[in-house]
């Protein structure tokens, strides 16, 4: 024969229920800041990297055809035993050229990124979908179960 439920402790399963109710919350905030982020992300690599560097590799071609065309005329005007005359003109081509392949390198490297994220969000995304879905149906299924559990060790209690 069956000695009881033995069943000490109600309020610690209350206090269980009280829990799922803030994890529920938690985790429905931090699916859908994950979701916001991923969109961040995703429109920073993008369009506004994207854009940063396109931009920059425009103005550094500007430059570097503007400080190429500055050492020539120097070049031209000056004696051929005045080197030192250049060495300005000179300096600020060879930056021109630096910056030219720090821009291409940068977007290179952006769209190696680009790729990589593609790839880590089409793995985590079906994660955070399944938390979601924990926070959405499998938290709520089982609290009403909780609860129906909870009123059923009240009765018993009573009785």
């Amino acid at each position: 024969m069956v000695d009881g439920a033995r069943v000490d402790d109600i309020e610690a399963l209350k206090e269980f229920d009280a829990y799922l109710a803030r994890f529920r919350e938690d985790l429905i905030g931090m699916c859908d800041s994950l979701s916001i982020e991923f969109q961040r992300v995703q429109g920073w690599l993008h369009d506004e990297a994207f854009a940063y560097w396109k931009n920059e590799l425009r103005r550094s071609e500007n430059r570097l055809h503007e400080s190429r065309q500055a050492l020539m005329v120097c070049q031209n005007k000056s004696r051929a035993e005045d080197y030192e005359a250049c060495s300005e003109q000179l300096k600020q081509f060879e930056k021109a050229k630096a910056r030219l392949r720090l821009c291409e390198e940068r977007l290179k490297r952006l769209k190696a990124c680009q790729i990589e994220w593609e790839h880590f969000s089409n793995q985590a995304k079906p994660r955070l979908a399944e938390a979601a879905d924990l926070a959405d149906s499998s938290i709520p299924r089982a609290k009403a179960e909780l609860s129906q559990i909870l009123d059923l060790l009240e009765k018993y209690r009573a009785t």
